[in-house]
């Protein structure tokens, strides 16, 4: 379920990533001048009768400003971002379990043995636990070999039964064992 979610936010942080796109524009803008041209005129009637004439221009002028504008914006990060992501699918398959030693069926009748396991998983090798008729004799964590010594008064003559259980580092704590049985003589 965890992956899943993770999966999820992954899709949607690459959906938000940023876009570059390349604006351009085009265009002219152009002014037409305006020009007002209002005489003003003043008659002033003096007692002799005379008229004055006075004659005052008034010219309001705009200058003609023609631009022709054609913007070309290229947006070119220097360091364009990098988004890297390597999805894993879910581990659902569990360690993959050996017992190495005893190497055969039977074991000496005198004398103690060695139990060894191996184990192995891609998302790496939580525990390995050895048992011996269902009682465990050695626990190994974060390690993919556990072995244990085991001595002769602790062993009966007769079968036994060996089984090496390891868990995986997985999210889903998957599991795997081996068993074999052998003989004391």
């Amino acid at each position: 379920m965890k992956t899943r979610v993770a999966i999820a936010a992954l899709v949607a942080l690459l959906a938000a990533a940023p876009s570059f796109a390349t604006p351009t524009a085009t265009g002219t803008v152009t002014n037409t001048p305006t020009v007002t041209n209002t005489p003003t005129q003043t008659v002033t009637l003096t007692p002799s009768r005379t008229p004055t004439l006075t004659r005052t221009p008034t010219v309001t002028a705009t200058p003609t400003k023609t631009r022709t504008q054609t913007p070309t914006q290229t947006r070119t990060p220097s360091k364009a971002p990098t988004r890297t992501h390597t999805a894993t699918t879910a581990d659902v398959t569990g360690p993959t379990v050996a017992i190495t030693q005893p190497s055969g069926s039977s074991v000496p009748g005198t004398g103690g043995f060695t139990i060894t396991a191996t184990a192995t998983d891609a998302s790496g090798i939580a525990s390995i636990n050895i048992a011996l008729d269902g009682t465990i004799m050695r626990r190994c964590l974060n390690i993919g070999f556990c072995s244990v010594e085991l001595s002769a008064p602790t062993i009966t003559v007769g079968p036994h039964t060996i089984l090496a259980t390891a868990v995986d580092k997985s999210s889903a704590a998957n599991s795997g064992s081996a068993s074999k049985t052998v003989t004391k003589h």
